[in-house]
């Protein structure tokens, strides 16, 4: 028996504006691995993040955890990064995942890197619903040969 009810296979098709939007989200702030999706966002964002994920996987789901990070340097940065608290939405289910990889065209070894080609969606509304998420993620988009942000 599975600790939390959800639909597993909810994800095979991207069909609702609302797996799109998450799929894009996903694009930018989340992670997939063989058993688990999730997206790591802004505490500010705790309410956007759980709302999303409710609305695509109903209300039984895991809550939201919360990692607080220290002041650090990143050496990719070249800066001090300033304490900071994220919140961290899961969903752990292998058939979830392979579903998102595959629709991200990820390998089942491969990890979602910075580059990942978007997945062909059957409707501009559904297309744009994902653009959506992208930017929600990260705020730009950007072609792959241009320095100008979209």
């Amino acid at each position: 028996m599975q600790k939390y009810n959800f639909d597993r296979s909810i994800m095979k098709k991207v069909n609702t504006l609302e797996k799109a939007y998450l799929l894009g989200w996903i694009i930018t702030d989340g992670y997939v691995n063989r058993t688990t999706i999730g997206i790591e966002a802004k505490e500010a964002d705790k309410y956007t993040i759980r709302n999303t994920f409710e609305s695509v996987f109903g209300n039984d789901i895991p809550p939201p955890r919360y990692r607080h990070r220290k002041d650090s340097y990143s050496k990719s940065l070249g800066k001090l990064l300033r304490p900071s608290k994220s919140v961290i939405q899961t969903i752990n289910s292998v058939e979830v995942s392979l579903d998102i990889r595959t629709h991200l065209n990820l390998q089942p070894t491969e990890k979602k890197g910075k580059f990942v080609r978007l997945p062909n969606l059957k409707s501009k509304k559904l297309m744009w619903a994902m653009i959506r998420g992208v930017i929600e993620g990260d705020g730009t988009i950007r072609k792959m040969n241009n320095t100008q942000p979209i």
